[in-house]
């Protein structure tokens, strides 16, 4: 897959975790983590602004990403993105549930 795209990481939170000091600590870290050659652009998002039927589905695809991995599956996918040109790749940045996902456009 060739890498033409914008490239952007995403913290998604909900509002009441991200006025914690503790997170906004978290965040510094993962941002000055996170390589340049990794995203162009670091962004944080309250959760809250998703729909709920769109939260839902992030974290169902936070727990297929993270326990129930299915490599076969991901690369008959990763062969048709390969096809399509302009897809957009979840990663997760944690393990902890409801934690920071990246959204790459490639």
């Amino acid at each position: 897959m060739s890498d033409t795209g914008l490239r952007r990481f995403i913290f998604v939170r909900n509002k009441g975790s991200l006025a914690k000091p503790q997170i906004q600590s978290e965040i510094d870290a993962i941002h000055a983590a996170v390589p340049e050659e990794e995203a162009h652009e670091f962004t944080v998002v309250d959760g809250d602004a998703y729909s709920r039927p769109r939260r839902e589905n992030l974290c169902r695809m936070h727990h297929l990403v993270h326990f129930a991995p299915d490599p076969e599956s991901d690369a008959v996918v990763g062969q048709l993105f390969a096809r399509i040109g302009e897809v957009w790749h979840l990663r997760m940045a944690s393990r902890r549930t409801n934690d920071c996902c990246a959204f790459d456009r490639t």
